[in-house]
This record gives structure tokens, sequence and C-alpha cells, in this order.
């Protein structure tokens, strides 16, 4: 049976919430986006320690909700009154410590990129309403301590949500699991609207502060927060208007910053773990059924182990691996999870050093490669996991420097290996390039689409700089066929120095800045400039010293 695709698929109708307050209770009245239809949740203010929500069950019009609010106030007039509190964009969730629950609500949010009908919004700021009432809540001297922490975590800085897309998900997800109502259905109400599926519950990281709101309403009320870098960019190709979306997921599974966390944890999940997804498509159609859209994606993440590193020793303190694990737990848990989202192959590109004065980097060589000798003897086929190490730190400091090309040939047999994935069945340019032996790359159809199987796994001891130029590789790589699929280019290759590779060169540099500075403290030590052979090393020498002693500053005295 074939898939259908959404057009404008509603996973949260909500979009314009007010907050009004009476003395027994909270009413948080929800409207769609033009504000024609309303619902309603009721929060209790009266109980300190249970949080009890109330959705109403009838979709009210906008006459029917005044009549209503009208109603509530003149009953309220003679016991505490009635107030509108705040106007929120929607709510990020629940949390409790000693004197009750909060509410955290989104006030400010930023649009940041779009994808088809889709917007995709930056929350800009953030409030939280205590929810017990003060006549009956119990003061507690800790609460404050507890309330600056929560404060101290900055919802503002790289935090970003949709209405009706599911960020947590890639595009072929989304593309390829969506379902709508009968077409007799769509028709009457002039648009279709989507099922809601799981999400990927690593990339949400309001999960645990939505879990009051999941266990009591229904879920059109849930909103879904991720972490790390959206950035989009409007290229003009042959007077044609083409977006470039890169979304950088962060996972919230084993989270922390750098020396904080290192390697992984036994249930597979590892430290400074990040999704990247690159979107390319016609950004003169909006129909997601009708346009074309391509799209890549590839992963960063530690190695995985259980390995760990002290910030307080020096500034480049040893790696030390923490626990025998002879049945590599860590990287079986962590394969099996790899496997299971994005297929086979599994392409492993290792950037740690391996020739070193003292063994630092190479412990971790020798553990990730231990494990993976251990692994393949349950995944017995060569094409599912594969690993290659690279030296880049040696290939830079080598005379001829030749670290981009090498990449570059890296990321071309990787692409070959997974293809990418676009939403339309037959190419739109000339098919010779993916046919002949030096450019032919695996094209995988399913239904109408053609699908990206397997993905393309990159790291170093940060993952920070060595790997993100290495994805910038990559990505590159990958951007210059989903153009020339979409019949934009003549040929699957960009041009050295051209306007595309400068597009995609500056959103990677600027996502990896972002991603440093939210794990590390400070932006990239070494920029991708800093591996290209024309440029010379001093060139970059004292910009490198300073980030440098940023990161170190940051992570040693700062708690990052």
């Amino acid at each position: 049976m074939s898939l259908k695709i959404l057009e404008n698929p509603l996973l949260n109708p909500w979009q314009h919430f007010t907050i009004y307050a009476t003395h027994n209770r909270y009413i948080v009245v929800a409207m769609n986006k033009n504000r024609s239809k309303c619902r309603i949740l009721k929060i209790d203010r009266m109980d300190q320690k249970e949080l009890s929500i109330i959705e109403d069950q009838h979709e009210y019009s906008h006459s029917e909700l005044r009549q209503l609010l009208g109603t509530i106030e003149i009953s309220n007039s003679r016991v505490g009154g009635f107030s509108k509190t705040i106007h929120c964009h929607g709510i990020i969730g629940f949390i409790k410590f000693l004197e009750g629950y909060y509410m955290l609500v989104i006030t400010r949010r930023s649009q940041v990129a779009r994808i088809g009908y889709h917007r995709i919004y930056k929350i800009d700021e953030t409030v939280m309403l205590g929810i017990t009432n003060e006549d009956i809540k119990k003061l507690h001297p800790d609460e404050s301590k507890y309330l600056r922490a929560l404060q101290n975590v900055d919802l503002t800085n790289g935090f970003y949500f949709s209405y009706t897309y599911d960020l947590t998900h890639t595009l072929q997800f989304n593309l390829m699991h969506q379902s709508s109502k009968s077409d007799e259905e769509n028709n009457k109400e002039g648009f279709c609207w989507g099922t809601r599926y799981q999400p990927t519950w690593k990339y949400v990281w309001n999960e645990y502060l939505q879990e009051p709101l999941r266990a009591q309403v229904h879920p059109r009320w849930l909103l879904f927060i991720v972490h790390g870098v959206i950035l989009q960019y409007n290229l003009n190709v042959f007077c044609r208007s083409i977006y470039l979306t890169l979304i950088c997921r962060r996972s919230q599974r084993y989270s922390g910053t750098r020396f904080l966390k290192r390697g992984g944890n036994c249930k597979g999940y590892v430290a400074n773990e990040v999704e990247t997804e690159q979107i390319v498509h016609d950004a003169s159609l909006s129909s997601l059924g009708k346009s074309h859209f391509t799209s890549y994606v590839q992963l960063r993440g530690s190695v995985p182990a259980f390995w760990s590193q002290d910030p307080k020793q020096v500034p480049k303190p040893p790696i030390v691996i923490d626990m025998n694990d002879p049945t590599y737990v860590v990287a079986s848990q962590h394969f099996r999870q790899l496997l299971y989202r994005y297929g086979a192959p599994i392409l492993v590109l290792n950037l740690v050093k391996k020739h070193e004065k003292k063994k630092q980097e190479y412990i971790l060589s020798e553990e990730f490669c231990s494990a993976l000798d251990y692994i393949k003897q349950f995944v017995p086929d060569e094409n599912n996991i594969q690993y290659l190490p690279f030296d880049m730190a040696r290939a830079n400091r080598s005379k001829h420097r030749r670290v981009m090309p090498k990449l570059d040939e890296i990321a071309r047999r990787f692409l070959q290996q997974t293809g990418f994935f676009q939403n339309f069945p037959l190419l739109v340019n000339d098919k010779q390039y993916f046919y002949d032996k030096e450019n032919a790359i695996r094209l995988t159809p399913y239904q109408s689409f053609f699908v990206q199987t397997g993905v393309v796994r990159v790291n170093c001891v940060d993952c920070l700089d060595r790997t993100n130029t290495a994805m910038f590789a990559v990505a590159k790589c990958a951007l210059g066929y989903q153009l020339f699929a979409m019949g934009l280019t003549d040929s699957p290759h960009l041009q050295e120095d051209s306007s595309v590779e400068l597009v995609i060169k500056q959103l990677f540099e600027h996502s990896g800045d972002i991603l440093a500075q939210q794990y590390a403290g400070s932006q990239l030590v070494h920029r991708i400039d800093t591996y290209k052979k024309l440029t010379p090393a001093w060139a970059t020498q004292s910009r490198d010293i300073v980030q440098t002693l940023s990161r170190y500053y940051s992570n040693t005295f700062s708690g990052m």
C-alpha cells in the first residue's frame, strides 16, 4: 500500500495561548493559527502536592469563548477575582521542587526556517509561573536554591520547536511515515490532518517537563523542544530560489559539557552526540507532495567506551579508560541503536591521533578498534559496520598538508554507499554521473522515493574541531549530488571556492561554533581553513591560541 504525502500535517494546532487566573485555578486558553477555534485547560491551584489538569472536551468558537470567559469572571468576582496573567506561544512543561509545581511557557519566539508549509521557531524568551496559590503554599527554605539552578538553564540558547513539523525525526522519516484522512474528509476540511507518532525521545529536551502533561491531556497539547542549531540559507541557482537548511539535533541522553561528559554509558548513549541533517528544497512550491526535497544525514559522537579526563590536572588532562568492559556494552548498545535508526552501513570515521610521543588519544583508538572487532563477530557482514581511521592532525603537519583532498575522497566513497534521500521518483538530471564507475552512488528506491540507507559517524576526541571539518567535507560532497539530482547543476561536483561551497562552509562553521559553545564553552579552535593547503599555519595560530585558552578557562573555572 502506498503512503500518502501530507500537504500540511498539524501535529499541534494550538499556537496562541492566554492564561487567566482565578483563586482556585489557572485557565489556559489555546487558539489555532487564525484564532477561529479554541480549547481550554483547567489547572488546579489548591493542591501543593499533585498537579491536576482537566481538559475541556468542547471546542469553542471565538464568540463562545468570550461568553464563557465572561461567565467565569462573574462567578469569581467575589472569590479572588479573575485576571489575565500572560500571553504565550506554547507550554514547555511543568516541574516541581518543594513548594508545588511551576509551569514554563514560551513568551517570545522568532522564525528561523521553513520546510514547505512548516515554520520552525527559536525560543527567545520564557517565563515560569507558580501553580500553587500563595494562600495555601507552605514555604520551604531550600526552594530558592532549586529555582536558581533551573533559571541558570538558558532556554533561549539553541532551543527550537515547530507546531506542525516533527523536528525529532529526519525529513526522510517524516515524509515516509505520514498518513492522511480519506479524500472526502480532506476536501471537507480544506487541508490534511497529521497523525502524531512517537518522537525520537533522545532529541526531546523537555521530555521530563512534559511528563505531567502527557499523562492528563490529548497529545495535541504537547510541544517538543529540540536543542542544537537550525540554520537556513536561500540559494539563488539560475534564478530559482532554493532553501538549504541545516538541522543539528543534540541528544539529551548522556548530555553534559566537555570533560564532565566523555565516552558513553551502558545504555549506548554517548557524549556530544549530534545528528546533522541538510535539506535542500525548491522554495517556489510549499507543498511537501509537489515540491522537490532532498536530504542527507550524518552523525557525530564521542568514542563509545567508559573513559574520562580530569580537567583540573593539566591543560591537556590524560585520557583514562575507567572500566574494563570485556563485552563492550557501550559500543554494542550504541551501534545497535545506529543500525536500528539508520540501517546499514554504519561508516565510522575516527579522526583521533595515531602517532604520539606519549600515548593519549591513541588509547581511544585502541579501545574503539577492539570494540568493533568484538561487535563484528555478531554482525558478520562487513558492509554493516566499516571503520576508517584518519590522523588529521598528523596529515596537517606534513609537508603537503593534503587534508581536504583526502577528506573529499573519503566523503565521496562514503556517499556512494549510503546514497541520499529524495522525494521524487526519477532523477531530474542526466543519469550518467550516477552510474559511471567513478561517480556511481547507491540509489535505494522505496515506493516513490530514493532513500538514504546507513550513516556516516564521525568522531575525534571532543567531536568538535576536526569532526566539524570532516563533516563539512561529507556535506559538501552530498550537496553537490543533491543539487545535481534536482536538475540545478550540470555536475555532481561543486567547484572549489564557488558560492555554493562558500555557503555550506559558512553554515558548518557557524553551526560548529554554536555546538562548540554549548559543549565546550568556546567557539571552534581549529576551523575549516586551518586544514586547507593554501592557508599558512601562522594565519590562524594566534586565534587558535585565544580560543584554546578560552575553552580551558571555561572548562576549568566556569563549570563548563
